[in-house]
Parts: C-alpha cells; structure tokens; sequence
C-alpha cells in the first residue's frame, strides 16, 4: 500500500514538474542557412559560445497562444568575442515565453574583423522569422529585436539597416549597449573591425548613431551610468539621434549597476526593468 502511495506521489510530481517546465520548453530550432558546415560550435567551460559555425535561432514559444503574437528576436552580447548565451540568451527567452511573447535567440557567427558576417545573420534571422510568423501564430507587424552590450550594436544595425519589409523590425531594446566605435571598449572594436580598427572611416560606417534616421525603428534604451565597460554615452547618443529624427523612442539611464547586470537577481532594478520592458513590447 505505501509503495502504490510512493509510486502514485512520483507519477503526480512528475506530471507537475512537466506542466511547471512546459513553458521553459525549446519549441523551434531555425536554421538561417540552407548550407552550413557540419561542425560543432566551439563551447567552453563557462557556457560562453567561442565559435559558432551553423548560425541559427533557438525559438521559445508561448505555452497559450491565442491569435497572433509578438516576437522578439534575442542576440546576447560578448564584446564579440563570444555569446553569452545563458542569461542573456536563454535566460531572457524562457522570461519572454512566460510572458506571452514569442522569443528567438540568435546564436550569430562572430566577426573576427568582417562586420557583415555578423550583421548578415542578423538580417537573415529576421528573413526567418518573417518566413516562418503564419506557422509560428506570429504577427508581422510586431516582431522586435533586442540586444545586450556587442549583442545591442548588432540589434542597432538592424533598427537602422533594414531594407525590405522582409527583414523590417518594429521595436527595438537595446541594454546596455555598444553603439559607437569612438566610445565602445578596445576589444568590441577590434574584434567587429579586425585591422580596420583605428581607421576612422571604418569606425564611423559601423558607429550605429550615425546611421539613425526618420525611418529607424521605435527603439527603448537601459543602461546605467556607471559602466565602465560600455561607457553610458554610447546608448545616450543613439537616443539623441533618434530624437533629432523624430522617432519614438525610451530611455532609462540607472544611477548603477554597471555593465552586465540583466537577469542578476541581486540587481535593485531587476524587477522594475521587466515590467518597463514589457509594457514597451505591448505597445506596439
């Protein structure tokens, strides 16, 4: 009799667990590529991804979809030399899914000194999604991107870079953000520009405040004025940017948490930053 109890206790603990982590479930794995080489991307110990050579996006899908969604293209940062893919990426993911809104993480190839590599994956994760929004229960006109450190000047190419409603974004979030050559850090420089780096006329193609026009995307910025790794004016000029164009636009410029801090649980403005940003996807 106490073994049934035991068992059945087990069988309800599991079903429980299941319909807990349903939510947290990997739905859709998008290839951006047709081609792609056979080759395992690079991982090391801390979970940071080194080398990716099969671009794609890892998709996390509302549990009760009803009608047509948002969606948010994720693409986590690491001076771009790496991704950190844990919190920025499925941290952020599984966060979104909870929340009714469709999230696809980007694991992009990294530049090493040629900028398009990096900013074509990011506008052919776009073409997918807008590809795949019917099957997906995705709307078309509210698909974001959002983008952490190096991550949020790949998100800024694309706010500013689209070129057909293909690959059009409608919203835009970037979190503490590389924006401009002149004021990012020397390593996100030199590995998005390679040897090119201390060329002013390479600096300024690939400085994404000079790139902002009446066309840019709504776009919502958090950063914090005590980071030392990407200095708060990079995000601070993009906005003025997008002001003297007239586009909507949001910023929140906290008095610390320095660079790194979203999905911290320790962070003092965790809480109040999530409900901003999803009051800000909602929007549109």
């Amino acid at each position: 009799m106490i073994s049934r109890i035991m068992k059945y206790k087990k069988h309800v603990f599991l079903f429980l667990l299941l319909l807990t982590c349903r939510v947290y479930a990997q739905d859709v794995h998008l290839k951006l590529y047709e081609q792609q080489e056979p080759k395992t991307d690079k991982i090391d110990s801390s979970g940071y991804i080194r080398e990716v050579f099969s671009p794609e996006l890892l998709g996390y899908l509302p549990e009760n979809r009803t009608g047509l969604n948002h969606a948010v293209l994720l693409i986590p940062g690491g001076a771009y030399s790496y991704i950190a893919i844990s919190h920025e990426g499925y941290g952020s993911a599984k966060w979104l899914a909870k929340n009714g809104i469709a999230a696809f993480i980007l694991k992009y190839r990294l530049p090493k000194g040629d900028p398009q590599v990096t900013i074509n994956d990011g506008i052919r994760a776009l073409e997918v999604i807008h590809e795949q929004s019917e099957k997906l229960g995705i709307d078309k006109d509210k698909i974001g991107v959002m983008g952490f450190s190096a991550g949020g000047h790949l998100a800024a190419a694309l706010l500013t870079g689209f070129t057909s409603k293909k690959n059009m974004v409608n919203f835009g979030i970037l979190v503490y953000p590389a924006i401009s050559m002149s004021y990012s850090n020397f390593q996100t420089r030199e590995h998005l520009l390679g040897v090119k780096a201390d060329e002013q006329k390479w600096r300024n193609i690939y400085s994404m405040d000079k790139h902002v026009s009446a066309d840019t995307s709504p776009t919502f910025i958090i950063l914090s004025s005590d980071d030392q790794a990407v200095p708060y004016l990079n995000g601070l000029n993009f906005y003025n940017a997008l002001l003297n164009n007239g586009v909507k636009s949001e910023i929140r410029i906290l008095s610390e948490g320095g660079h790194g801090w979203w999905m911290r649980n320790k962070f003092i403005y965790e809480e109040e930053i999530r409900i901003s940003i999803l009051r800000w996807i909602r929007s549109f």
